[in-house]
């Protein structure tokens, strides 16, 4: 990758950091605030509707200032976001600010995705997205760990938040570097997504179910438990820990062999490690959240390298602002079905949801690989 793409990585890893912080530290004060799970997953619903939003305004304003003014805009509004947050301590307030969070943040994912893939070719590509997984997985660990020393009912993470969202504009300020093409439509387009594969359509709905849902709820699933409140920290932290290791190797094969075979095994392989948490066993459950982790939150780039290997130069936003708008139609719903189920059928709805939404996502790459093998394309 060129040196000066490693300023942008930097910048959208801090900006992560910051991002899966909020997340967790507003589940955890919102439970500690009376509120029950369905109301908690709203607040990550909430996120993903300023995804929904935002895809419709991130191609007219990429064309219009170019990619580094939106990333600063982005930064800027996450960090306006936590400083309202703080200063209002009201679940419906906390809403609204997540709605402007996620139109901000489909920005960030945007810029940063497509900025990776157009600067390195097709041979590199799912190595070099594991590259800024592993970089950006890094922070958000470190982030997570300010949870433990403030408690459950302390909203000061909040303005680390802050904090980070400011300083992750910096480094992509101070470097010159080669802005990707701006889009050549002023829309995203779900349809010309599933017209070159409707396997990537399917599988970013449910990585977004599965992942949201994940983010979303695990606070509220490891207290049920009764593990604590450090337990909820390093709960995240193996996941993304293992999620982080797994991008290059993954990535490695996915450019060697078939794309589709890793993504297939890879999800069978996170629905297993998901039911592992079952069982009543501290050590099974750390396995398994690491085995989801490993296997289940590198699939969306592994996705993305797929799909950009069979497009054109200049498509790189418009796949990518589909892509994540797909992705967010999932994370509307992962939250909700989660919360629903856990308020309604008890704390191991999350397993089940979760696991289910993976066999989903493997027999549907299953039957995609049997269709259309890799020799032909689109798929």
């Amino acid at each position: 990758m060129p040196v000066n793409l490693y300023f942008v990585i930097l910048s959208a890893s801090i900006m992560l950091g910051g991002v899966s912080l909020v997340n967790t530290s507003l589940s955890l004060l919102a439970l500690h605030n009376g509120y029950d799970q369905g109301a908690i997953g709203l607040i990550s619903t909430s996120f993903y509707i300023g995804f929904f939003i935002g895809s419709f305004l991130v191609p007219y304003f990429l064309r219009a200032v170019g990619q580094i003014r939106c990333f600063a805009v982005a930064g800027a509004l996450h960090a306006l976001g936590a400083l309202m947050m703080f200063l209002f301590n009201q679940i419906e307030v906390w809403y609204i600010f997540r709605v402007m969070m996620g139109v901000s943040y489909i920005f960030f994912s945007t810029i940063v995705e497509s900025w990776i893939n157009e600067s390195v070719h097709d041979g590199i590509r799912a190595r070099s997205l594991g590259i800024y997984r592993f970089i950006e997985q890094i922070f958000i660990m470190l982030s997570l760990y300010v949870l433990p020393l403030y408690g459950m009912g302390s909203r000061d993470p909040i303005i680390i938040c802050a904090i980070l969202f400011t300083l992750s504009i910096i480094p992509v300020s101070l470097v010159r570097i080669k802005q990707p093409m701006k889009p050549k439509t002023r829309t995203f387009d779900p349809i010309y997504l599933w017209k070159i594969s409707p396997f990537v359509l399917v599988g970013c709905l449910a990585i977004g179910i599965t992942n949201a849902g994940f983010r979303s709820l695990a606070p509220i699933f490891v207290i049920n438990k009764g593990l604590g409140e450090l337990a909820v920290a390093n709960f995240i932290i193996v996941a993304t820990m293992t999620g982080g290791l797994m991008q290059y190797p993954l990535g490695y094969l996915s450019d060697k062999f078939s794309r589709r075979w890793v993504i297939m095994f890879s999800s069978l392989i996170a629905m297993a490690g998901v039911l592992l948490m079952l069982l009543d066993n501290i050590i099974f459950i750390y396995i398994g959240i690491a085995l989801f982790g490993g296997f289940s939150l590198c699939l969306y780039y592994l996705m993305s390298a797929f799909i950009n290997d069979r497009i054109d130069k200049g498509n790189y936003n418009l796949v990518s602002i589909s892509m994540t708008f797909t992705w967010a139609v999932g994370g509307m719903a992962g939250p909700i079905l989660v919360g629903y189920g856990m308020d309604h059928y008890g704390n191991d709805a999350y397993i089940y949801i979760i696991a289910i939404t993976h066999l989903a996502l493997s027999v549907f790459s299953f039957y995609r690989i049997i269709m259309r093998p890799d020799s032909q394309k689109p798929s």
